[in-house]
């Protein structure tokens, strides 16, 4: 997994930070974008690293699965309900793959 920040950090923008959040989670922070955009750079993540586990043959068979959550600016949100919203639509993800 250590090549996967390198993976997330290609698929996103400048401004934009990815880190890791636990063994094989990670946590991408993104500024001043709105559903769609969101949904591209959740595409281009999940692209750039589905092509990085296709060309790793000690991998095979390992998934990604992406949870998105978007904070509005008329609303609060704590940063551990933006975490749950995201954990939660991960695992809806991981599930719909089953």
């Amino acid at each position: 997994f250590f090549q996967n920040p390198i993976t997330i950090n290609n698929s996103i923008r400048d401004n934009d930070i990815a880190c890791r959040f636990g063994g094989d989670e990670f946590v991408v922070l993104v500024k001043n974008i709105d559903a769609d955009g969101l949904d591209y750079i959740k595409y281009r993540i999940y692209d750039s690293v589905r092509k990085w586990i296709s060309h790793n043959e000690k991998l095979e068979g390992l998934g990604i699965s992406i949870g998105t959550s978007l904070s509005q600016p008329d609303k609060s949100h704590s940063i551990k309900n933006l975490l749950n919203t995201a954990d939660e639509d991960m695992y809806k993800v991981k599930h719909s793959k089953k």
